[in-house]
């Protein structure tokens, strides 16, 4: 399972731990057709449905709730952190507060050395930025 994805994991353990698609993309504030497509991906790689219709609601099927109890150790472990809608928020502040620009001068230019010779050959061409 190497195309196994964090964040479709994450959002069938919170289907899951809110009992359906509504109270779970209110808790991580993204629309119910996200969800529904993030589930659908993750289905796709695990090879099986994890969530069977009952009533009006969602029941996790065999493979569902192995996949869940899976997800559950994994992201209970994180107990401490701060609920995906408060890291949401953080998140777009973060955002709002981060440089436009890439990292500091002079910082990752040397390490990858790819940057600084870049830059280097843009000046050299006089093609702008």
């Amino acid at each position: 399972m190497k195309d196994l994805n964090y964040n479709h994991l994450y959002y069938f353990w919170v289907v899951a731990r809110e009992g359906g698609v509504v109270r779970a993309s209110e808790e991580l504030t993204v629309s119910q057709p996200t969800i529904s497509s993030q589930l659908k991906a993750l289905e796709g790689v695990v090879g099986q449905k994890l969530f069977a219709r009952a009533g009006r609601g969602l029941a996790l099927t065999e493979a569902g709730r192995i996949a869940f109890n899976y997800a559950n150790e994994m992201f209970s472990l994180g107990q401490g952190t701060p609920s995906p809608s408060t890291r949401s928020r953080s998140m777009r502040r973060w955002r709002r507060s981060a440089p436009a620009a890439g990292p500091p001068p002079g910082r990752l230019g040397k390490f990858n050395g790819v940057g600084a010779g870049r830059a280097h050959a843009t000046r050299r061409t006089g093609a702008g930025c």
